[in-house]
């Protein structure tokens, strides 16, 4: 029975998925040096430590995992507002309430904004 890690790393790579493998890691090199320089540099150090590194690292995975929980807070939070418009928009309109029915089309506006950018 053959190894199951052999069977993952035998998989051919396309030449441009390799190619922007190559892209992205040589990106997070790039990214993490800068990083790891700004530590070195903020805390006057002449040479870049491990440690440096490390903070540096940590910085850049919390600001990714971060950017993800914001993002599905937008999204939730916008599809509040597009359900608010839609059920408060209707109910000005019979109602007649033109100032109800303006507010509900700003957060219906604000609502899909939201949802963009939890999207994007």
């Amino acid at each position: 029975m053959p190894n199951r890690q052999d069977a993952i790393v035998n998989r051919v790579l396309y030449p441009e998925a390799k190619k922007r493998i190559r892209e992205h890691v040589e990106n997070f090199f790039t990214a993490l040096l800068f990083q790891a320089k700004l530590e070195a540099f903020n805390v006057k150090a002449e040479t870049v430590l491990v440690a440096h590194v490390d903070e540096a690292y940590n910085k850049i995975i919390s600001i990714r995992k971060r950017r993800t929980w914001v993002k599905q807070l937008c999204g939730i939070v916008g599809g509040a507002l597009l359900g608010a418009f839609i059920s408060m928009f209707a109910n000005a309109y019979w109602a007649g309430n033109k100032p109800l029915m303006l507010v509900s089309t700003i957060l219906g506006f604000l609502g899909i904004l939201l949802i963009f950018i939890s999207i994007s």
